[in-house]
């Protein structure tokens, strides 16, 4: 768990810095170290997925956020997630993107 925690600081100074290349490298992984608490492993996903997000890498942080959400389940992980997946595919196609999201109304 120090390593993992050490990452997680070293990861928030980076983006505290501007820094999101360097807090992606510090953050990798973290979130898989086993020792870490429940709350640790959603921080430290959470994170890396803001990391990546300004990086502009929107195709794993949205992967990122869904892996966050799936352990929160908070609103802000998922809108997260549908938008950089949304961006990541305009990015891919070429074209705007839209997604569907499923409420329970449908």
């Amino acid at each position: 768990a120090p390593r993992a925690e050490r990452a997680l600081l070293l990861g928030r100074v980076y983006l505290a810095m501007e820094r999101p290349f360097l807090a992606c490298a510090a953050l990798a992984g973290a979130a898989v170290d086993e020792s870490l608490s429940p709350e640790a492993k959603r921080a430290a996903l959470y994170l890396e997925g803001t990391a990546r997000e300004r990086a502009g890498d929107s195709g794993r942080a949205a992967a990122i956020f869904a892996a966050a959400a799936a352990l929160d389940g908070t609103d802000d992980s998922r809108e997260r997630a549908t938008r950089n997946y949304a961006a990541f595919l305009a990015g891919s196609c070429g074209e705007p993107a839209y997604t569907i999201e499923k409420t329970e109304s449908i």
